[in-house]
């Protein structure tokens, strides 16, 4: 005999509508085809005040104490507790967004449960992405929640198939359907099952629970569409072509219907409910106005108040239908409490331009799957059945719900609810996280590119509900996380000892034995030439942007002296004289193994080298090479003798006065002048006057060609000179005397 399956433990289920509240405390029902569930008990209550408006909570405490009083009373039933349920949110401010997700595979895999599963939520965050993209500053700041999704198609290997699961391939990808609705809405729902002492085991959209109640998989491929008309909203599905291809909502439904009668009749709204309800069921009301007047409503008076609302409200979902749908569906679904508005199917009927018996009400006899509380028949419980099914067949499975920086963010995968997760599904760009890598250096190391990257960016302080976090820290539902300002990295200080540190390094790996030389009678190794930009470069100096770089052994005797951080000593100097090229030898040498050494002369292992400087080139010797005299000598008549004396030339090298032991570099130009003359004083030696007789205040004659003469008269060749004492009594004229 087979052992008996294991009982399953009760599960809440709760749908929240704008005036009632349907718990239902369901099993799971096994069966051969999706599971099913068995209803154990329920509870059925209403909303004393205005608490839900449009399916939306604007009183936590009020509608938490409905929920609370709901539980308690199947907890008392069956005797057990709940502390979780399952729930449906109404579609107002509906958002749906297309999502794909894809993997590739190196070889064939076989499609698991879980690896479809999980490759849906990739594409519903990647819906999730694109609708926050979309939004606009003041929607972005409310932000989105994701509330259920449906997969649209599935392709193995490029060819779309109907189910992946169990299928075997190499590329598997997944378009899914997703709904979303504005943070506030599912936060306070969330609170008002708070209140209740419930935390939210599954959520989903309205019509996706009818669906799953009324439309399985295998009518999907049918055009219909399914109206759920509760109180504040009409929320739509439609499905073909063997999936569901559009959500839509309207903001306007049932309690549209009963401003109607409460206006026309003066009537407060909670009445002209009560009023609408017993008519629809066939009851009659009698009701008192505002005036005191005693009012006896019947169906056929309820339909000619509310025939132009009906209308309207027709109208309104054909037209939201039709920006769906270019033709009319094949057929229409009505579920809901709304939809037994008298009137309601036959204004549709018309909007849409199809045969009054192509638009329907569904009941509890057209679910499949759901057995027990046989008392539960009417249309107004068709979505508290879909969500008991889908909570049973595995098809919710609740987000992560947090909000990064205020902004609402949804997490799907369980091994990725970490802050940089929510993060990046929030739209935050990677450098609000770490911030920005600093820019980097682009350079040309011996011809190759090289890429420098900067420092990495100081990530952002992170906060979670206040206390401090990182950027894996895993989430929990309702977490609030802020994020602070990331500091940016910098851009990358290298010197160019570094570069050569690395390149040394890729030449270390060779194998080979350094190349030694003897270098001013010390052995070494080979050192390293380091260019810049074609020119020497120092260790320390800092590279910069687009720096081209040359590191390599020096090969010739030129290169290295470069290395070395020495001039090649100079053979000659090369200069002008007048304009007239000159060159003038210093007399320096390089030596290689004690042999004068050219500059091309190539560098081996276990050379000797040495180098003779000599001396730096002087004016004299670049004067002495181009074949000029330093002095200029002039022959004059000196008191009736001949004398020939020397006058230095006037020198000028590069354009400023210049003396005969001033160096002389290579590429200078000189002027040389010669001097015609010489001062007078200059032959007062040769006349045998000293400076000392001079000083002792002597007069002296001083006459150039006879004529009297100043002490720095100009003498030049030929002249005739005299110069003597003048004695006291001769005549006074023609003397000069040193004061």
């Amino acid at each position: 005999m087979e052992p008996a399956a294991a009982v399953s433990a009760p599960r809440l289920i709760l749908d929240i509508g704008t005036h009632k509240v349907l718990a239902l405390a369901v099993r799971e029902k096994p069966g051969d085809g999706p599971s099913g569930v068995e209803v154990l008990a329920s509870c059925f209550l209403r909303h004393t005040t205005r608490s839900m408006r449009d399916g939306q909570v604007h009183d936590v405490p009020a509608v938490g104490r409905v929920l609370r009083q709901a539980k308690e009373r199947l907890e008392t039933a069956l005797g057990v507790t709940f502390t979780h349920a399952y729930i449906a949110a109404a579609g107002r401010a509906l958002r749906t967004v297309r999502g794909r997700a894809e993997q590739s595979h190196g070889s064939h895999v076989a499609v698991t449960d879980e690896m479809n599963r999980l490759l849906e939520w990739e594409a519903v965050a990647d819906a999730q992405l694109s609708l926050i993209s979309s939004l606009d500053k003041h929607s972005a700041a409310h932000g989105f929640y994701c509330i259920a999704h449906t997969a649209t198609g599935y392709w193995l290997d490029g060819e779309p198939i109907g189910r992946l699961v169990g299928q075997r391939g190499n590329h598997l990808a997944v378009d899914v359907l997703a709904t979303f609705l504005p943070g506030t809405v599912v936060d306070s729902l969330e609170g008002a099952l708070a209140h209740a002492g419930l935390e939210m085991a599954g959520l989903t959209l309205e019509p996706i629970a009818a669906l799953e109640a009324l439309v399985p998989d295998t009518m999907r491929h049918l055009n219909l569409v399914l109206i759920d008309v509760g109180a504040g909203t009409s929320d739509i599905a439609m499905t073909g072509e063997g999936t569901v291809q559009a959500y839509a909502m309207v903001p306007e439904a049932g309690d549209a219907i009963t401003e109607a009668i409460a206006n026309e009749l003066l009537l407060d709204f909670s009445v002209a409910e009560q009023a609408k309800r017993a008519v629809s069921a066939g009851d009659r009301a009698v009701v008192e106005n505002v005036l005191g007047e005693a009012i006896e409503l019947t169906a056929p008076m309820v339909m000619e108040i509310t025939q132009a609302a009906t209308r309207r409200l027709a109208n309104r979902i054909a037209a939201e239908i039709a920006q769906w749908r270019a033709a009319p569906p094949a057929a229409v679904l009505l579920v809901g409490g709304g939809s037994q508005t008298p009137g309601l199917l036959q204004a549709l009927a018309g909007a849409l331009e199809m045969p009054a018996n192509r638009v329907t009400i569904r009941d509890r006899r057209a679910v499949r799957g759901a057995a027990g509380a046989e008392e539960l028949q009417g249309p107004d419980v068709i979505t508290a059945l879909g969500i008991a099914l889908l909570s049973v067949r595995g098809n919710q499975l609740p987000p992560v719900r947090v909000r990064v920086d205020g902004r609402p963010v949804c997490l799907f995968l369980p091994d990725r609810c970490t802050v940089r997760e929510a993060a990046r599904i929030a739209g935050l760009p990677l450098h609000r996280l770490t911030g920005r890598m600093g820019s980097g250096l682009t350079l040309t190391v011996n011809g190759e590119l090289t890429v420098i990257p900067g420092t990495r960016g100081s990530a952002a302080a992170v906060y979670v509900n206040g206390e401090p976090a990182t950027l894996d820290t895993v989430l929990k539902n309702q977490d609030d996380v802020r994020l602070g300002e990331p500091t940016d990295g910098q851009p990358p200080v290298v010197l160019v000892r570094t570069l050569v540190e690395r390149w040394l390094e890729t030449q270390a790996g060779g194998g080979r034995p350094p190349v030694r030389i003897q270098f001013e009678n010390t052995w070494q190794e080979l050192p390293v030439l380091v260019r810049r930009n074609g020119r020497p470069a120092e260790p320390d100096e800092q590279v910069q942007d687009r720096d081209e770089i040359e590191i390599r052994f020096p090969r010739t005797a030129a290169e290295l002296l470069e290395a070395f951080g020495r001039r090649l000593p100079s053979r000659e100097v090369r200069c002008l004289v007048n304009g007239r090229p000159v060159t003038c030898r210093t007399g320096a040498v390089l030596l290689r193994n004690g042999e004068p050494a050219q500059p091309g002369e190539p560098v081996r292992d276990g050379d000797r080298w040495d180098w003779e400087p000599g001396r730096p080139a002087t004016v004299a010797d670049v004067l002495a090479a181009a074949g000029l005299p330093a002095e200029k000598t002039l022959h004059v008549i000196l008191n009736g003798e001949p004398v020939t004396i020397t006058a230095p030339v006037e020198l000028a090298r590069n354009g400023a006065p210049a003396a005969l032991d001033d160096p002389v570099a290579d590429g200078d130009w000189l002027e040389v002048t010669a001097s015609g003359s010489v001062p007078l004083y200059q032959l007062l030696p040769y006349a045998g006057i000293g400076q000392d007789a001079v000083l002792q205040g002597r007069r002296l004659q001083l006459l150039v060609d006879g004529l009297p003469a100043g002490y720095t008269a100009p003498v030049r060749s030929g002249d005739t000179i005299t110069v003597r004492f003048v004695e006291d009594g001769d005549e006074p004229g023609n003397g000069w005397t040193a004061s």
